[in-house]
């Protein structure tokens, strides 16, 4: 499911997170990280060409990119060219490394 996923979760065992992206933006961007900390530049970028997106040799939603460009997690080339690239900024690390806890930078600075 594609969007904005804010809800509470909770148990008995500690406090409710806040989890803002979906499921499978935290997979993709949690790969991603994995491929950077590998030093495989290639498989830690998302293009879209063509209507289609993938992340390395993995086919993923056009949704879930689109998700993490509102989430403003991506370093982006090429928008709106034939060939977009996507890459993790330090939000979207930020989201890989912590989905639970991870607050979007407008939030942030929303703050007084």
């Amino acid at each position: 499911m594609g969007g904005f996923q804010n809800y509470r979760q909770g148990s008995n065992a500690g406090p409710a997170k806040t989890v803002i992206a979906s499921a499978a933006l935290v997979r993709a961007v949690r790969e991603m990280r994995e491929a950077e900390a590998r030093e495989d530049f290639e498989d830690a970028e998302i293009v879209r060409s063509g209507g289609e997106c993938w992340l390395g040799l993995r086919r993923i939603a056009p949704a879930t990119l689109d998700e993490g460009l509102r989430l403003c997690i991506f370093r982006s080339d090429g928008i709106g060219t034939r060939c977009e690239r996507h890459v993790l900024n330090e939000d979207g690390r930020a989201l890989a490394d912590d989905p639970g806890h991870y607050i979007p930078r407008i939030l942030r600075l929303a703050k007084p």
